[in-house]
Formats: C-alpha cells, structure tokens, sequence
C-alpha cells in the first residue's frame, strides 16, 4: 500500500499542466490559471465563478479550488526564491497602483497567462506579494 506522499507524487506526475493563454486586454488570469490546475475551460470557470473579470486569491480561487478536490494553503511572501512549486502567485506590480496579476509556479518555472512560460521575473518590476500552494486530494 502507498501512503499519502506516494500519491501525491502520482497525480503531480500525472497532471502536466499545459499552458493558456489569458487573451490581451482581458482580466482573466485568474479564471486561466484555474483552467491551467483543473482542465475545465475558462469559460466554464467564469460561469461558476460567477465572474468574467477580476478574481481574488482567497474569496474566488481558494474556495475553488477545495470544492474542486485540492488542499490549498494561504501565504503571504516578499521573495520569489521562497514560492514552492504547485502554486498560484499574486504578482504586485510597483509602478502601477492597486495591480495583481496571478501566475503558476510549476516544476520552477511560472505559467504566465498573461506573457507566457517564464523562468525568472525581475524583481524590479514584479514583485511576490502571496501564494496559495496546492494538491490535489488523494482519493481512498
């Protein structure tokens, strides 16, 4: 019998995220990077979310992602060496006022809906501001 570490190295290596795109001029990173975690569509989130447009990390996507079989845990950070992999990011952006933008962290690298797969950002101009790290539930 596996235990519970074994399993949820299974379904990580089972569930490759595939990059999507978020679309240019929308506001919907955080329905895409949904989309990226579950496989169901972006449309498909904004409608039972609720929401076409902007979302937030613990009112929209953590209650989410738990009524759809993750474990998710909330925290607040200031360094993206301090990210762990299977998270979503609140990006802040120091140049323009009351900004977020969210990205995935997965296998050290970001899924940016908005610009695409990045290695690293600049620290200069994006800055961590939490995350919400998750797995997925391991069914008995």
């Amino acid at each position: 019998m596996s235990s519970s570490i074994e399993k949820f190295k299974e379904i990580e290596e089972k569930s490759k995220i595939k990059y999507k795109s978020q679309g240019f001029g929308t506001k919907k990173c955080g329905q895409t990077v949904l989309s990226m975690i579950t496989g169901f569509s972006v449309e498909d989130i904004c409608e039972r979310l609720g929401k076409s447009k902007t979302t937030y990390l613990l009112s929209d996507i953590k209650p989410f992602l738990e009524k759809n079989g993750f474990v998710t845990d909330y925290k607040k950070v200031r360094k993206f060496e301090d990210v762990p992999n299977y998270s979503i990011l609140l990006l802040e952006y120091p140049d323009e006022s009351n900004t977020g933008h969210f990205t995935l962290k997965i296998d050290n690298e970001f899924f940016d809906p908005l610009v695409g797969t990045v290695s690293q950002y600049n620290e200069e101009t994006r800055l961590p501001h939490s995350y919400l790290s998750f797995k997925q539930k391991v069914k008995d």
